[in-house]
C-alpha cells in the first residue's frame, strides 16, 4: 500500500505543478494576448502532454500493481489447497 500512496502522490504532485504552470501561463496572457500566440499555445500543449504522462505512469503503475496482487492472492490459493478464489 506504501507504493500506491507514493504512486498517487507523484500523480498530484504533476499534477499540482501543471495546474501552477496554466494558472502562470493565464496571467502572463492578459498582458501578451497578441503578442505571442503560438508561443503559448505550445506552452499550454506541453503542460497538457506532461499530465497526460503522468496519468499514463499512473495507470500502468497501479495496472503493474494490481497485476502482482492478483499472482500473489492466486499462489496462496493455490497454496491452500482451493482451485479457486
Amino acid at each position: 500500500m506504501v507504493l500506491t500512496k507514493v504512486m498517487t502522490i507523484q500523480l498530484f504532485s504533476t499534477l499540482e505543478e501543471e495546474l501552477r504552470q496554466l494558472g502562470k501561463v493565464s496571467h502572463e496572457s492578459n498582458f501578451r494576448k497578441f503578442l505571442d500566440h503560438e508561443h503559448e499555445q505550445k506552452r499550454i500543449g506541453d503542460i497538457f502532454v506532461r499530465i497526460n504522462e503522468a496519468r499514463v505512469r499512473f495507470e500502468v503503475r497501479t495496472m503493474t500493481l494490481c497485476s502482482s496482487v492478483s499472482s500473489q492472492c492466486h499462489f496462496y490459493v493455490a497454496r491452500a489447497g482451493c482451485k479457486s478464489l
